[in-house]
């Protein structure tokens, strides 16, 4: 417990000060606008955080090389990231099921399948969640299991989030939302640049371990 409760870097105060804000504001659209809507502001500006946050933590996850895991502050950014970007979707899906829904599963069903004509996707929506949440889990509790961990795994459990992520932005999504999502695809494309020039440049060395 007492590594994840480290003091954050200057980019992970960056990041949570930005956090902080898309919720400040996102209360403070609710409070000027109560009244329920499909696409109110606050329900509009936590998605696009979430897919923000969903882009930036994925991009320093790729930039986080083997190596580098035993080195705690190397991960500690990541850890934090990852999981301030799923809170931001814990409050994304609040915003959504208060204001648009009226905290009717039936309601957000309908809609669903509305806008994407397979109602069903509902249960997909909270199949994402729960991927992500047991990501953050790991990432945050078994760190040294989390570096170990075969690459289909990652492959999977990261593909199945980009995949929803891409359907819920370049597809379906607003043109701000369509945005947001290609600039976290360009910056993750761009991190796997980066990640396969730095693994040809230098082998990966063995896993520390001492790793916590």
């Amino acid at each position: 417990m007492r590594r994840i409760l480290q003091l954050p870097t200057k980019e992970l105060r960056f990041a949570l000060a930005i956090w902080v804000l898309i919720l400040v504001v996102s209360f403070a659209q609710y409070l000027e606008n109560p009244d329920p809507q499909l696409r109110h502001r606050a329900i509009l500006y936590t998605a696009r955080g979430t897919v923000g946050f969903w882009g930036y933590g994925s991009f320093r996850l790729l930039l986080l090389m083997r190596r580098s895991w035993a080195r705690q502050r190397s991960r500690i950014d990541e850890q934090w990231v990852w999981a301030l970007g799923f809170a931001l979707f814990v409050c994304h899906i609040v915003a959504a099921f208060h204001l648009a829904h009226n905290w009717s599963h039936e309601r957000a069903f309908r809609q669903t399948e509305l806008e994407s004509g397979f109602g069903e996707g509902i249960f997909v929506n909270y199949f994402f969640g729960l991927i992500w949440f047991s990501d953050v889990v790991w990432l945050s509790f078994c760190p040294r299991s989390y570096a170990r961990r075969p690459s289909w795994v990652s492959g999977c459990i990261h593909g199945f989030l980009a995949f929803i992520m891409f359907n819920a932005t370049v597809i379906f999504g607003s043109t701000a939302a369509r945005v947001v999502g290609v600039l976290s695809f360009t910056a993750i494309l761009f991190g796997f640049f980066l990640r396969f020039l730095a693994s040809h440049k230098r082998p990966l060395q063995d896993f520390d371990p001492r790793i916590p």
